[in-house]
């Protein structure tokens, strides 16, 4: 990149939202051949309660956070020498054509450009770039050094309770000049949030979709950026969207235990050429009054040793466990991980039965993260694992 364009790049993230930040590492870990560095943003929820109402009666401890954040950023910026600072928050995603419009944007040396997010009022102007009347929320934003002076002092007014709004009546009112491109070309992910969020969600893969969590989804999604073989156990809309994933350059071993479940994945399967190895392996014995959900360990045994014969030691990338037995099943095909190939198990820390097991996988796997779980009847939540190298 040309010195006089030098480029700091600077993604807000949590320390406690380790799935987050593996997320933009697969998705984003460079933008115009500089790397994205990871900015620890203040945690809202470590706040005290009266902190932000000594700044304005209506802020919150998250609004306080992202408002410090975005100032901390902007210093450390303003300090780095660096000519541009894009300043992205740990839940975004981009278009294919991100780069182009940064380097466009840079060569127009703008005080601040608005990537994606809203608008209370429509900009103005014809081609490629827009005037920015009155932006709402934001995803990612460039900033020149100017730009950065600029914002910094707009933050530091306190109008509002929260920077965005903050930002966006600075632009209304000419404090603070922004342009935006004719398209977005960064969204926010569809994921639960940490401080505030919006409704313009979008999914990282646009296919079948597995009943998980939009957290747990996008780390499903980011693993399969660097896997060619998955062994899953537990088939359902995840085998589609996995079988969709790997088409063309991977393969998927899925093992499924009941047969009525079994045949109907299989009759989307056949509409598709997915690469899918897909396994019924049944109970034995099958007793009256069985199943579906809970068999007597001995039972699923064949179940559980399925995959071992059609995958070699050491070939996987990903084992994704939903499906029956997961302690069992995460503790024998531990072999058929490559070393530090990846291990997930939906559900782990809300069931207890899971949990208790968590010294045993210790012994063969290092745990990265999880993922958070919503509450209720129905949590779910993603645990995240990789194997020991050996």
């Amino acid at each position: 990149m040309d010195q006089r364009h030098s480029l700091l790049v600077l993604c807000a993230n949590l320390p406690r939202r380790k799935d987050r930040r593996f997320v933009i590492e697969q998705h984003l870990p460079e933008v115009l051949g500089e790397p994205v560095n990871f900015f620890p943003a203040v945690d809202g929820e470590a706040v005290p309660h009266w902190k932000p109402k000594r700044r304005h009666p209506e802020a919150t401890g998250s609004g306080y956070a992202v408002r410090l954040t975005k100032r901390r950023a902007l210093r450390s910026f303003l300090r780095s020498g660096k000519n541009f600072l894009l300043y992205v928050e740990d839940d975004v995603a981009v278009a294919e054509d991100f780069d182009r419009t940064v380097e466009d944007a840079m060569e127009r040396k703008y005080d601040m450009v608005f990537l994606g997010g809203g608008h209370h009022i429509p900009p103005v102007g014809e081609g490629r770039w827009r005037k920015c009347r009155r932006t709402y929320n934001n995803h990612a934003l460039l900033f020149s050094r100017e730009g950065a002076n600029r914002c910094l002092k707009v933050l530091a007014g306190w109008k509002n309770a929260w920077s965005d709004t903050e930002i966006q009546l600075a632009t209304a009112d000419g404090r603070l000049e922004a342009w935006c491109p004719d398209e977005w070309v960064a969204f926010q992910r569809e994921t639960k949030s940490d401080n505030w969020g919006n409704s313009n969600f979008v999914r990282i893969a646009e296919v079948a979709q597995p009943m998980l969590l939009p957290d747990d989804l996008a780390v499903l999604d980011a693993a399969l950026n660097f896997c060619k073989v998955v062994v899953e156990y537990g088939s359902g809309g995840s085998t589609l969207h996995l079988g969709s994933r790997l088409q063309g350059w991977g393969r998927l071993v899925s093992i499924e235990h009941n047969r009525e479940w079994y045949h109907k994945i299989e009759g989307f399967l056949d509409q598709h050429d997915f690469p899918v190895d897909y396994v019924l392996r049944e109970p034995r014995p099958l007793r009256p009054g069985d199943g579906p959900w809970r068999y007597l360990p001995g039972q699923m045994d064949e179940y559980v040793k399925a995959p071992q014969t059609l995958v070699l030691d050491g070939e996987a990338d990903l084992l994704f466990i939903d499906g029956r037995e997961r302690m069992r099943c995460a503790l024998d095909s531990a072999r058929l991980l490559r070393p530090g190939g990846l291990m997930m198990i939906h559900d782990f820390w809300s069931r207890a039965r899971y949990r208790t097991c968590l010294s045993e996988l210790l012994t063969k796997y290092d745990y990265l993260f999880d993922t958070p779980s919503r509450g209720g009847d129905d949590p779910q939540g993603m645990a995240v694992f990789t194997r020991r190298g050996n």
